[in-house]
């Protein structure tokens, strides 16, 4: 077994090599990598991919994402880590363990989000991590089994006509999300170049992430996924969506702007990324919201904005039923960050969560 640290600057030409075209499991798309050697915040030192090789064939791999955080205007260099894989035959050899060890001596500070079950208590396990959680809440507006369960449960896949039907009679008694927050005049401006958009004008000092308008520009130019119908075989992150919608939108009451969202759709659930706002009028902008449900029929919103979230369950008409959902949270290298998370502004799309 031995292991291979690349680089950003060395990721276009490692997804172009002989070695890369045989591999059984694939450690990186061609157009992730493409995104890493284009991030602003990185540079082509920077650690982007961790790989063991057992045969000369890839067996587990770690995914790094280099970023900055920002905490008193201080800007702090971070490796997030991001796609972490070991294959069945290799589990429980402790290869998850010595990439993030590995991780750590290449990025003093770590931080991860959004991680699987067993990843998450391989980061509990070991002493150096810090973990956390914020909380959000999933909004349902209509039932999905048939896609749910299934892709879960594949062998479920020959009773997809009868979990439709079944889907069918339940949603007949939902009633879909209803406009009832405000009667003034809100419309929606979808924004076709992140540099229509003033980032400058504000208050971002207690976020975490502070991304500007060159990061969002490289986020809109070198996507993760892309809205295809292609599949790439033997990777194990998502890399293709038919239907991947990933989009900026402005909210205005008549003539006067009140805020900018990011909203992403994938698979039928909307989630919202950003929201920036001067004004802070969250019942005109959950009214916005609503308006986009509206306009890509979602089955599920994912929030984590607490007062868009207060709003919604108030007014009970606008969602079928909802749920908690918890994002959690890994650090290393920094004291309590982990406990402290509501001490900042983090938003859904950081970290890696806008790409995917």
């Amino acid at each position: 077994m031995e292991s291979r640290i690349i680089k950003v600057g060395e990721l276009l030409d490692f997804v172009q090599t002989d070695e890369y075209q045989g591999y059984q499991i694939i450690p990186i798309s061609h157009h992730r990598a493409l995104s890493h050697v284009n991030n602003p915040r990185a540079a082509a030192e920077d650690v982007a991919l961790i790989i063991y090789f057992a045969d000369k064939q890839p067996v587990a791999y770690l995914g790094i994402l280099p970023d900055y955080i920002y905490s008193e205007q201080q800007a702090t260099k971070v490796g997030i880590l991001s796609g972490l894989f070991v294959a069945p035959s290799q589990r429980g050899k402790g290869l998850a363990k010595h990439m993030v060890e590995l991780a750590i001596l290449h990025y003093p500070k770590i931080l991860g989000f959004d991680s699987s079950p067993e990843a998450f208590a391989l980061y509990k396990s070991m002493s150096a991590v810090q973990t956390g959680y914020l909380e959000g809440r999933r909004f349902f507006f209509k039932v999905a089994s048939h896609k749910w369960l299934i892709q879960r449960f594949s062998f479920l896949q020959p009773f997809t006509a009868l979990f439709k039907s079944i889907d069918a009679v339940i949603n007949k008694s939902f009633k879909y999300p209803k406009q009832t927050f405000s009667n003034k005049e809100i419309s929606l401006q979808k924004i076709d170049a992140v540099s229509q958009i003033d980032f400058k004008k504000y208050n971002r000092s207690k976020e975490l992430f502070q991304r500007d308008e060159q990061a969002f520009t490289w986020i809109a130019d070198f996507p993760w996924i892309l809205p295809r119908q292609d599949k790439l075989e033997n990777y194990y992150f998502s890399a293709y969506d038919e239907h991947f919608i990933s989009s900026w939108y402005r909210i205005n009451i008549g003539q006067r702007e009140i805020a900018h969202v990011h909203i992403t759709v994938r698979k039928e659930v909307m989630k919202i990324n950003y929201i920036f706002s001067e004004t802070g009028q969250w019942t005109e902008i959950s009214a916005a919201i609503l308006m986009l449900v509206e306009k890509y029929r979602p089955t599920t919103l994912v929030s984590f904005y607490p007062r868009i979230n207060q709003i919604f369950e108030q007014n009970k008409q606008t969602y079928a039923f909802k749920k908690t959902t918890l994002r959690t949270v890994m650090s290393v290298g920094f004291e309590n960050l982990a406990h402290h998370l509501n001490d900042y502004i983090i938003h859904c799309g950081d970290a890696d969560g806008i790409f995917t």
